[in-house]
């Protein structure tokens, strides 16, 4: 609905398909690993996100990109470069972690990209403003010491609660 807002303002919405992370799986508000998924069930998904904004948003007006295009790019030595913007600290001070990594639950490194990956795509679409919901709120913020050390300036956040 903000997005709706932010359209008929003007602004340029770009909805982000994240085939890619989704195949990583986030598992923000779990309390254990998420299943990787295959492209094709990510991009099976995306059509009925795309069918529920076409139905508060002007979609002919809607950039529509797919992180995997940029992500499947992305070479090892660069992940190294993205990761070293963050300590394992800071990854385990998400609550999520925290609280499994307490119980002894299993953390995959699988799951620390994800915020990375999340992060990068705010550098690949230049995003001067995300929008997401409030159990993103890591992931949302995880874009802007990124984008910094590519050289952009950094995004603002809007987390809001989730609709069920």
């Amino acid at each position: 609905m903000k997005l709706a807002e932010f359209q008929k303002l003007g602004h340029q919405v770009v909805i982000l398909i994240g085939n890619a992370t989704a195949q990583v799986g986030d598992s923000t508000d779990r309390e254990s690993e998420r299943p990787m998924l295959t492209r094709e069930e990510t991009e099976k998904n995306a059509e009925s996100y795309l069918d529920s904004f076409a139905k508060i948003l002007d979609i002919n007006k809607v950039e529509i990109v797919y992180n995997a295009d940029w992500l499947d790019k992305v070479s090892f030595c660069e992940v190294g470069e993205i990761a070293k913007n963050f300590s394992v600290a800071q990854m385990l001070d998400r609550d999520n972690f925290a609280k499994r990594y307490k119980e002894g639950v299993r953390i995959s490194l699988q799951e620390f990209l994800y915020p990375l990956m999340q992060g990068y795509d705010s550098v690949a679409t230049k995003a001067d403003v995300e929008v997401g919901g409030n159990d993103q709120y890591f992931n949302l913020l995880a874009g802007r010491p990124i984008q910094e050390a590519y050289g952009q300036p950094k995004q603002d956040i809007l987390t809001f609660d989730l609709i069920e």
